[in-house]
């Protein structure tokens, strides 16, 4: 029988039988985390993980239910997934993966087993992940799903979907961050963790008399320590949705997203990173329009390209400074205005 949950209003849930394959989280350490993540070697070229640190790990619960669960407007997923190209900016992934590691921040190792997804499917796993925060297990309609991620049906939406669940259940990911303790600012350790297994545990098909199917899907427990508070990433639900099918506007947002300052990092680190299968002419091209898109929406303050490292502003810079080396720059609308409004005062 169907129930009705009191912080899910929206959404029916339904009980079915537990998944108990394995899987597992292993060398979760007591103690405080650093918030602080490295890009690359120890130099100017770092970035500041956008996290808030937590006092000491607790004991997995019985099942998925994250600690202190995000806004209904916000979407989440782990910071580390974020930064690397495990749901790639590339339209059409599919390719095959056996053990393959694939490329991450310094400080973190990541291997896939199954097909390469793509943004289309972050935007469904998000959706799954946030229907499921809540400690219930997902029943929902493709159209539902579509709803939840900012996805429009229709078209081949609908057949995507299917195949999205069906190979997010056969994906299974090995994700090892390594322990790290800074040598400046704050020195407080951060401890190593590694974790393996599916993203999505168990689905199953329910027919229905009506048009669609009911996809009942649950999340192990063991996936929620990817969701701690200092290890996952919030990003706007309207703002996967006015970024639209453009996957690496897409994928670059998340990245920012996911650090509170990025630091001028080189282009090829991002088509590294990225998983980007065109030439480095061709990425820097998509990467500007990606950037201008984001821009234009006010997403972040300004973005520039000298000497091929990327500087970018997520927010408005106390002291602005110009830089007339710039090979490319794109300025949100708030930072048109205000140069504008120096303009006329000078």
């Amino acid at each position: 029988m169907n129930k009705k949950s009191k912080d899910l209003p929206n959404h029916e849930q339904m009980d079915f039988a537990d998944a108990n394959d394995e899987f597992a989280v292993h060398n979760l350490a007591d103690g405080p985390t650093d918030s602080e993540d490295d890009v690359g070697d120890p130099n100017p070229n770092w970035v500041e993980a956008d996290s808030e640190s937590s006092n000491g790990e607790s004991n997995p619960p019985d099942n998925f239910i994250v600690e202190n669960p995000w806004h209904e407007t916000d979407r989440a997923a782990p910071s580390e997934f974020l930064r690397s190209a495990l749901f790639s900016p590339n339209r059409r992934a599919n390719q095959l993966m056996i053990g393959e590691r694939i490329a991450t921040n310094k400080s973190t190792e990541l291997t896939i087993w199954g097909d390469s997804r793509t943004q289309f499917d972050l935007d469904i796993w998000m959706a799954c992940v946030h229907l499921a925060r809540f400690g219930l297990p997902v029943r929902a309609t493709i159209p539902q799903l579509l709803k939840v991620a900012g996805r429009s049906p229709g078209g081949t939406a609908d057949v995507r979907v299917r195949e999205s669940l069906e190979l997010l259940g056969c994906f299974q990911v090995k994700l090892t961050v390594k322990p790290k303790i800074r040598t400046f600012g704050k020195s407080e350790p951060k401890p190593a963790y590694t974790f393996s297994g599916h993203l999505i545990e168990h689905l199953s098909w329910e027919r229905a008399a009506g048009r669609w199917d009911y996809a009942n899907l649950a999340l192990h427990p063991n996936l929620a320590e990817l969701f701690r508070p200092q290890r996952r990433t919030h990003i706007p639900a309207r703002v996967r949705s006015q970024l639209g099918d453009r996957p690496l506007a897409q994928w670059m947002y998340a990245f920012l997203r996911s650090h509170r300052t990025v630091f001028p990092l080189p282009v090829s680190y991002y088509q590294n990173l990225s998983g980007a299968d065109s030439s480095v002419a061709d990425f820097r091209s998509r990467l500007q329009k990606a950037l201008t898109l984001i821009a234009e929406a006010g997403l972040i303050y300004s973005a520039s390209l000298r000497k091929d490292l990327l500087f970018v502003q997520r927010n408005k810079p106390v002291v602005e400074t110009a830089y007339p080396e710039d090979e490319w720059s794109v300025r949100s609308p708030l930072a048109k205005r205000t140069q504008t409004t120096k303009g006329e005062k000078q």
